[in-house]
């Protein structure tokens, strides 16, 4: 006897394979599907107070999905800046002005931070045309915007580093010419010893501006990779050592055990995590505690990344110091940009160039007076072409 297949007949066209699950009911089908969506969902009253939201919408603005937006309307959530914006093109909507308008705002998440979106918001109407609520689809902009900077930072990268490599030229020319005319004077038996130590004086400097091209020439290099593979949670704890020596800067590691080998370029990652400790026992003038952590995370990469998705291994790096303000935050990776007095602004640009140079990510998180916090994120399997 034939065994069936499906409890009712099939629609038409529909094909059901045995062992197939059996479909809810069309209501149920889309509650489901409206709850899985990867974009967020909301329904929200002609007063802005929301009548549903599915679980992406809640996530963008860490709002209860069954209990709606606490306060009580969708304003409350909503960027300052962006709150006049919104309101008209919601009036505009009201009076068929507009059958539909898309819009990209910033959600407030009452955590701390902002959630960036974009929206494309439409009005539901009855039989006779007056309006019931309004129907809000969101697409979260995070991952977007986080694309866009990489990609704005590469080209400026791009083009500094081809400056950056005709400065070092021009300047290892004129540096042999004039370290070679200092090296006579000094040498010479007439001279005497305020000659001499004037000259000691032009050597020390030149040695200071030396060090600024060899910079430079690094930068503008690249960083050519030489993978090995290694114990990352043993080179931090040298990079510590030797790094933090001299300072009252006091470390701690906490490391997951045991932790994989990793396949890397270990003298590079030895000068990221020696420039970050070194920073942050700065910030703290020398004193405090650094917390070195280092994790294995599953990353995903948006489409057109140029980082591999899967396990990476993550360093951070966090100081107790005073922090750092809002309005540096975006600007910290860029050459020549610097918050210290004396500091030529170039550690940051070459530590970030040598983690993009393993098709990682170099990342800052901080707020004035609650120290700052720094995520080294590479590859723990990197693709083979990775600087190889």
């Amino acid at each position: 006897m034939p065994r069936n297949v499906t409890s009712t007949p099939p629609g038409p066209g529909s094909v059901r394979q045995i062992g197939e699950p059996s479909l809810p009911p069309e209501a149920e089908r889309y509650r489901i599907a409206l709850e899985h969506a990867a974009v967020g969902v909301a329904l929200v009253d002609l007063a802005g107070r929301p009548l549903y939201l599915n679980a992406a919408m809640a996530r963008m603005s860490d709002a209860d999905p069954l209990r709606g937006l606490d306060a009580g309307n969708v304003a409350t959530v909503t960027h300052h800046d962006d709150l006049e914006r919104t309101r008209r093109l919601i009036v505009e909507l009201i009076e068929g002005r507009r059958e539909r308008y898309v819009i990209e705002k910033r959600y407030v998440r009452p955590g701390g931070g902002t959630t960036p979106a974009r929206l494309t918001v439409s009005l539901a109407r009855d039989a006779g045309g007056q309006p019931l609520f309004a129907v809000a689809i969101a697409e979260d902009l995070r991952e977007v915007e986080d694309l866009r900077d990489r990609l704005v930072r590469a080209a400026r990268f791009d083009s500094l580093s081809t400056l950056a490599r005709g400065i070092a030229h021009d300047f290892n020319n004129m540096l042999t010419s004039v370290l070679g005319s200092i090296e006579l004077v000094r040498d010479d038996p007439t001279a005497g010893p305020d000659i001499r130590a004037r000259m000691d004086d032009a050597m020390a400097a030149l040695d200071r501006i030396r060090d600024l091209t060899r910079q430079l020439q690094e930068y503008a290099r690249g960083h050519r990779s030489q993978h090995t593979r290694f114990d990352a949670v043993a080179l931090v704890r040298e990079v510590a050592r030797a790094a933090l020596s001299g300072t009252r800067t006091r470390w701690r590691v906490n490391a997951a055990d045991p932790m994989p080998l990793l396949d890397a370029d270990r003298a590079q990652l030895a000068q990221v995590l020696a420039n970050l400790l070194q920073n942050a026992s700065q910030a703290m003038e020398g004193a405090g505690e650094v917390d070195i952590e280092l994790a294995i995370v599953d990353r995903f990469e948006p489409p057109g990344a140029d980082a591999p998705p899967g396990p990476h291994l993550r360093f951070v790096i966090r100081d107790h110091g005073p922090g750092i303000e809002a309005g540096m935050l975006p600007r910290i990776f860029d050459p020549y940009f610097t918050t210290r007095p004396g500091g030529t602004g170039l550690g940051l640009a070459i530590c970030d160039s040598i983690v993009r140079g393993h098709h990682g990510r170099l990342t800052v998180a901080s707020e004035p007076g609650h120290g700052a916090e720094f995520s080294v994120l590479v590859p723990l399997y990197p693709p083979q072409s990775a600087g190889r």
